[in-house]
């Protein structure tokens, strides 16, 4: 159980990984598809280890396999602190590009204002207004 709980555990590692490169090519339809696959596994893993009687395969308390719960421990613990790196990264490139979009929203704006001010005149009857 330990090693379909591991491989389990790395195929979200690999769907973060892809998430990653997904968000720095801008294909955020296929973010949210890599993310719905994420959360599947997870599912996965809750439904093992909830089946697992007395703490399931994350108790590592000592016990007739305290050495390969260890081991399943610190191998468990790499996989997770890289898929948290990584998602760090991934929320780090999203709030950067929140970023630039807000500060070129506000140039915008700024622009609009110049421009736009009292934009209009009259011949003839008629009044042109340029909204922008």
């Amino acid at each position: 159980m330990n090693e379909l709980i591991l491989h389990l555990c790395k195929e979200i590692l690999s769907l973060a990984e892809a998430q990653k490169e997904a968000v720095l090519e801008e294909k955020f339809d296929e973010v949210i598809e890599l993310q719905e696959k994420r959360r599947r596994i997870i599912e996965k893993i809750q439904k093992i280890d909830g089946s697992e009687s007395s703490g399931g395969h994350f108790d590592v308390s000592e016990g007739k396999y305290g050495l390969a719960k260890e081991e399943f421990s610190r191998s468990m613990n790499v996989i997770v602190e890289k898929t948290l790196s990584i998602d760090r990264e991934i929320q780090g490139i999203i709030q950067q590009e929140q970023h630039s979009l807000i500060d070129g929203m506000e140039s915008v704006q700024k622009l609009k204002k110049v421009f736009c001010r009292g934009a209009g005149f009259r011949k003839t009857g008629r009044k042109l207004n340029v909204n922008a």
